[in-house]
């Protein structure tokens, strides 16, 4: 972790880890176990929240690994206060964090902030986007939303027109009709038109 740390963050590697130890959830293969043991050895205790945001993320990211798109916090907060009771493989409840501190994580993640950069400070993205009372990966959701209007605008858009040209318009035109037929596409997915 320490390699991938100084390839990220380069001399400010120390100053990032020391101000949110839950950033090296960022760097791969380090999840929220090996973070949150950095992150006690440093005294970052209880909910802290950079505690609560990291696990609110290592959360989310649990979720979308075991399938699904997002994370809904009356579930949460209806759990049995083991957070091991959404298949996530009891991810959090050895923090022993309640599952209210972790929906207030959760609100923590969706903001972003300022960070220690090598080139100073700047703004990170919120990990986490709410919509809909629905927590999401940021990238997840703006990958369904891009989907959602490349379908919208397929949806919307016309029937292509197929022209054909040349002295067997006709032929051609009742072949390839033909073959579209054979291949499950309908006359009504398309024009044909000879000149």
């Amino acid at each position: 972790a320490s390699e991938a740390a100084l390839a990220r963050w380069g001399g400010s590697a120390q100053r990032v880890v020391e101000a949110d130890p839950y950033r090296l959830m960022s760097l791969p293969r380090v999840g929220w176990t090996l973070a949150d043991g950095v992150a006690l050895s440093m005294g970052v205790l209880g909910e802290d929240p950079r505690r609560l945001r990291g696990a609110a993320v290592a959360l989310a990211d649990a979720t979308a690994r075991d399938g699904h798109m997002w994370l809904n916090p009356e579930t949460l907060l209806k759990s049995s206060g083991s957070l091991g009771d959404f298949g996530i493989s009891g991810l959090l409840t050895a923090a022993r964090l309640s599952p209210l501190a972790v929906v207030r994580g959760l609100d923590m993640a969706c903001e972003s902030r300022l960070i220690q950069t090598a080139q100073g400070e700047k703004e990170e993205a919120a990990p986490l986007a709410v919509e809909g009372g629905r927590y999401y990966a940021a990238c997840l959701l703006a990958a369904e939303k891009s989907l959602a209007e490349d379908i919208r605008r397929a949806q919307g858009s016309a029937r292509p027109t197929i022209y054909l040209r040349g002295r067997n318009g006709y032929d051609d035109l009742r072949q390839l009709s033909e073959f579209l037929q054979y291949n499950g596409v309908g006359p009504e997915q398309y024009y044909l038109k000879t000149d």
